[in-house]
């Protein structure tokens, strides 16, 4: 897990069996898309 799906982790306060798989920025929307999986 990288920096900054780290971050997002304890944010979010996830705990396992679900983490974070991939965090995308879209600069021109603003938008954040997070996607959450479970390690099962």
């Amino acid at each position: 897990m990288d920096c900054l799906e780290s971050l997002f982790a304890k944010a979010l306060r996830l705990e396992s069996p679900w983490e974070i798989k991939k965090v995308e920025f879209h600069e021109g929307s603003g938008e954040i898309k997070v996607y959450i999986e479970t390690t099962n």
